[in-house]
């Protein structure tokens, strides 16, 4: 967990900043594969990091996420991985590649090898997984980049250098309360490595970047950075909440550093934890809450070398100079957006008004699944060869209820002028209806779609961390859409066709279908796997207007969540089903 406590803070009046984001009327069908599960769903405290590759070359994918089979304390934790080959995905991986008890993997691929880097967070040190091809041979295990003695974690990596075999990587030392030290002044110093030769050896180790001044910083929280390189160029991005966010940025492949503030939030040098501390910016004895971002950030170099950084809204304040610890505002809604030639950061996107009231339908704050982010959060970004820029993220649905949190689903958006303007959010993840779509990485390389893996669950909010829900397994989706194609998040039809119930849910052997039909037809009921695979079909026949039920045997169907679907009146009615 992230250093500092963070509180859910409710306020009085009106919810904060619930703009509504409006979106296009498109729509295209999409598929989904499976690539992996999990039982331990905590893939980030805050930005995801790129744990997806794409070789346009070949067409191959290899992906990597934080997966368990078992439950807690998740002792087979490690980095699991599975490898498209240009035709097809292997298996689901059943185990970790390491050989102990490690989490939070990034993986980059080097002209002469491929690298995943993970952590132990037990040794509190970090763990290299390297081997000369993508796909294939043995890994080399290597613990520690540099001497391990300022026990880093929570590492992400990127590689570039003008022969593209150099390695990037950052992370930081593990904070006082997560048993590591204070160092240079830093509780939780953010250090950086580079390896020349394809992570083989490691040239600078467990180096603080000058230009990171502890007199400005007291310190930095688990995953709250991003990385990025092009060729010589490397940025960095830093995703601060209660003080300044700011991008390093390097021409010279990592030798050299600039730093830029792209957000102020007034304090300096700032401990929560500190006793008579409060969020009081203009030193008038009173509590100011803090517009800031919301640790969750992506940074992205375009094809000329200029930086674009992404991050989420968030709002804070620390108001109880005896308390330790500060408190968030979890309805706070919008995603921003600068560039290196921005004055300030701009709103570009955010959680969607759907219906067009006006508003997003929250009453209370415990609506909200608590990743302790924005409405709108985990940036991921990529580029084409054209220099178009697109970025997919996380937003509640404020159409998708599971009956007490809306669901967190995955959008997408894409300029064609560099940053100035913006298309239209765009849901991918629309045919997962009532699933909650979280920590989506989206391939750096984009050719003519979108590739990207995430995390599904069928309840909103964690097991891990938050929330604390219901140990199960969460599975590990990849999705592939044209960037072209429309993806429908504001069409509203007419529905001929629409379910009202299922139950009970779960279900164990049976399960009842209330639906409303406004037109008589053909109708018929599937029930699929959320990839998309048809396992169950019956054929009704021709239906009559009105209030309509039916009985479905399920005691055929594994332990899982499945979509059901009742098809008929040039509509089709989807909702998810639970069977135990």
């Amino acid at each position: 967990a992230a250093p500092c406590t963070k509180y859910l803070h409710m306020e009085s009046g009106p919810l904060y900043n619930t703009q509504p984001f409006l979106s296009q009327a498109k729509k295209t069908v999409l598929a989904v594969t499976t690539v992996g599960e999990t039982t331990y769903d905590l893939q980030s405290n805050a930005s995801v990091g790129k744990r997806i590759n794409y070789n346009a070359t070949t067409g191959e994918i290899a992906a990597v996420w934080t997966g368990s089979t078992g439950a807690s304390p998740y002792s087979d934790r490690g980095a699991f991985y599975n490898f498209y080959n240009g035709t097809a995905w292997g298996a689901k991986p059943t185990a970790r590649i390491e050989n102990l008890r490690t989490g939070w993997p990034t993986i980059v691929h080097t002209n002469i090898s491929e690298v995943v880097i993970s952590h132990d967070f037990g040794a509190l040190n970090l763990i290299s997984n390297r081997r000369a091809t993508a796909g294939s041979g043995t890994w080399t295990q290597t613990t520690g980049l540099g001497n391990g003695a300022l026990n880093p974690v929570w590492p992400r990596a990127a590689s570039g250098g003008t022969n593209g075999n150099t390695v990037h990587v950052i992370a930081i030392t593990a904070p006082v309360a997560s048993g590591g030290a204070v160092h240079q002044g830093f509780d939780g110093a953010l250090l950086y490595w580079r390896s020349t030769d394809g992570g083989a050896t490691w040239g600078i180790q467990d180096s603080v970047i000058p230009q990171i001044d502890s007199a400005k910083y007291s310190g930095f929280s688990a995953d709250s950075y991003s990385i990025d390189a092009k060729g010589n160029t490397v940025a960095i991005g830093v995703f601060n909440d209660l003080e300044a966010s700011f991008l390093l940025k390097s021409t010279d492949n990592g030798s050299t550093w600039t730093r830029t503030e792209f957000w102020t939030t007034g304090l300096q040098d700032y401990d929560p934890d500190a006793s008579g501390s409060i969020s009081d910016i203009n030193n008038d004895g009173i509590a100011d809450t803090l517009e800031s971002t919301d640790n969750a950030g992506e940074v992205l170099i375009d094809n000329n070398g200029l930086v674009h950084v992404f991050f989420g809204h968030q709002r804070y304040l620390d108001n109880d100079p005896a308390a330790a610890g500060f408190s968030y505002f979890p309805v706070t809604n919008g995603l921003f957006y600068w560039n290196e030639n921005s004055t300030t950061a701009q709103i570009i996107t955010g959680a969607l008004d759907l219906d067009n009231d006006g508003q997003l339908g929250i009453t209370a704050a415990t609506e909200i699944p608590q990743y302790f982010k924005s409405l709108s959060t985990f940036p991921s970004a990529g580029i084409d060869a054209n220099n178009n820029l697109f970025l997919t993220y996380s937003a509640i649905n404020e159409l998708e209820f599971s009956g007490t949190q809306f669901f967190y689903k995955i959008y997408a958006i894409k300029s064609f002028d560099g940053g100035a303007t913006w298309s239209a959010p765009e849901e991918l993840t629309k045919t997962l209806p009532s699933l909650e779509c979280v920590y989506g990485s989206l391939a750096r390389t984009v050719t003519d779609k979108y590739r990207l893996i995430f995390q599904l669950d069928g309840e909103p909010g964690g097991i891990v961390q938050g929330d604390l829900d219901a140990p199960g397994v969460n599975d590990i989706i990849y999705l592939d859409v044209d960037t072209t194609a429309g993806i429908g998040v504001g069409e509203f039809p007419v529905s001929t066709a629409e379910i009202k119930g299922l139950y009970p849910n779960p279900a164990t052997d049976k399960v009842l279908l209330e639906a409303t039909l406004t037109e008589a037809d053909q109708y018929q009921i599937e029930i699929t796997s959320i990839a998309g695979v048809v396992l169950k079909k019956i054929e009704l026949g021709n239906i009559a207007t009105g209030r309509f039920s039916q009985t479905i045997e399920v005691d055929d169907l594994k332990p899982g969540v499945y979509l059901i679907s009742l098809n008929g009146g040039g509509i089709k009615s989807v909702k998810r089903l639970v069977v135990k």
